[in-house]
């Protein structure tokens, strides 16, 4: 073929896609089209759904007991918020045998959920409908979403949560429908009722950020999300009454904050022979039963959940009574360790935030030698090595380090009306509204910080769950020069959208 023409056709060929998908109901047909076929690439590769947490994870309440006493269990649940457990106890009741394949069959529902609502996000706030295409898929088919879309644990759930929460926060910011606000207050509640770190906290200063933004739809904003708050306090309330604790899963700050102080500590067998710290620090944190610890157990309270200290399938159950005493005597002893050796809190707080850019692949049990993270490894290797610029196994992706600091300052000068004059950002051109922009960043630091602060691993995994934030920030970032005006205009008053 001629050097010439076919230099005309690839332009003609992009531009004839890019018109062909424009029209609507396009784009997500092509995309549901290329995920099913990457599932079942991946699925012949050898990628298969793993329910192994189910007999293990320490969230998790006894598969016994979810099947046969599922509503006592969870609301005499302490550990945990109730909707996750929720949710496996009835897949487990739906389907007695069946229940590998339905747990897989809704992860992959919430993969293409994830993909189609990413692409309509990016769409909404002004970036090219091909390269909303692009990065949503991007992100949908690579390797590390394969790995959490076949893992039975809440980040992918909570991932999908999260997009569908700011595709509405957008939707009802543009057209103030009350049908978008409450499908927003709904997944607030969801979220902060299926992972503990979406304290009741950030349900209300959600809702303090919604009064302050959208100040003349106050009043379905305060009920909305009164309502939402009342629901989840009535869960806090209704644990601090039962247990004397105020939250779902309380005991995890405790022990989390002595793996990042007593845990660390050299020469611990002294100083718990000196009195400073008790026997308790001396267990290996989630290893143990009450006897390992020496706490006496009480009398049996006749609630299944509350008394199994093992679960039927022989692992702990962190769900025991005994576990609110353990966890209060972690506590007292961290927070003596941060009174006396604050350096070594502070160390872990240093090691956290490199943790935190790291890539997503690289938390337990997906970077170990087994099950999928085998199947993959190649493509996470190579995956890792382009998109995060990792150089080294189990090393930080550089591009992260330079990226997301990036959109973070691209979200927050975008943020204020000056700050788009001074961008020299079109005011006719589509994009997120200032309060989609402020949920993003605000979710993502208040995150950031819990997750650096308090917990003690896994932070680049808890990173994973406010991707879609992300990708909202990259897309106005790598669209910014597309929304530029040719000449630069003067600071003069600008249309305000919230």
């Amino acid at each position: 073929m001629n050097k010439e023409i076919s230099l005309h056709i690839v332009p003609r060929t992009l531009s004839g896609l890019m018109s062909w998908g424009s029209s609507s109901g396009r784009w997500p047909l092509l995309l549901t089209c290329f995920f099913i076929v990457s599932r079942i690439w991946y699925y012949r590769a050898g990628v298969h759904f793993d329910v192994s947490p189910l007999d293990g994870y320490l969230q998790y309440v006894d598969p016994d007991l979810l099947r046969h006493s599922l509503l006592k269990s969870l609301f005499y649940l302490h550990g945990q918020p109730p909707l996750f457990n929720l949710f496996l106890g009835v897949v487990l009741k739906l389907f007695p045998t069946g229940y590998p394949a339905a747990f897989a069959a809704i992860y992959l529902g919430l993969g293409l959920t994830l993909l189609l609502t990413t692409h309509l996000l990016l769409v909404r706030t002004g970036v090219p409908v091909w390269l909303s295409a692009f990065i949503a898929l991007l992100f949908s088919t690579s390797p590390v979403t394969v790995l959490y879309e076949n893992w039975l644990f809440y980040p992918y759930p909570v991932t999908v949560l999260v997009s569908l929460l700011v595709l509405f926060l957008q939707r009802y910011a543009e057209r103030e429908r009350r049908p978008d606000l409450t499908v927003f207050f709904v997944v607030v509640t969801v979220l902060a009722l299926t992972w503990a770190a979406f304290h009741l906290v950030w349900v209300a200063a959600t809702v303090i950020l919604m009064l302050f933004a959208v100040r003349n739809r106050a009043r379905e904003i305060a009920v909305l999300g009164g309502v939402s708050l009342l629901v989840v306090a009535s869960v806090y309330a209704k644990n601090y009454a039962l247990f004397g604790t105020f939250g779902c899963g309380s005991i995890y700050p405790k022990i989390n904050l002595a793996m990042m102080t007593t845990m660390r500590l050299p020469k611990l067998r002294r100083l718990v022979r000196e009195g400073h710290i008790s026997r308790t620090s001396l267990v290996p944190v989630f290893s143990g039963t009450p006897a390992d610890y020496r706490v006496p157990l009480e009398e049996p309270t006749g609630i299944d959940v509350l008394d199994q200290v093992l679960k039927t399938t022989g692992r702990s159950n962190w769900h025991h009574i005994a576990y609110l005493e353990i966890a209060d005597q972690y506590f007292q002893d961290a927070r003596w360790v941060l009174k006396e050796h604050p350096k070594i809190y502070l160390e872990s707080v240093r090691q956290n935030i490199r943790r935190y850019f790291k890539p997503a692949s690289d938390t337990h049990p997906l970077n170990i030698e087994r099950g999928n993270a085998v199947v993959l490894k190649r493509s996470i290797v190579a995956f890792n090595l382009v998109l995060t610029g990792q150089m080294r196994v189990r090393g930080v992706g550089w591009n992260l380090v330079v990226a997301f600091p990036l959109t973070i300052l691209c979200g927050t000068v975008l943020l204020t009306r000056r700050g788009r004059d001074w961008l020299n950002v079109r005011a006719d051109t589509p994009s997120p509204r200032r309060l989609t922009i402020a949920f993003c960043l605000t979710t993502v630091a208040y995150l950031f910080l819990a997750t650096v602060l308090i917990m003690p691993v896994d932070q680049n995994r808890y990173r994973y769950m406010v991707t879609p934030c992300y990708l909202l920030l990259v897309g106005q970032l790598a669209t910014l020069p597309l929304r530029r005006q040719p000449t630069r205009p003067g600071f003069g008053p600008k249309p305000a959208s919230y």
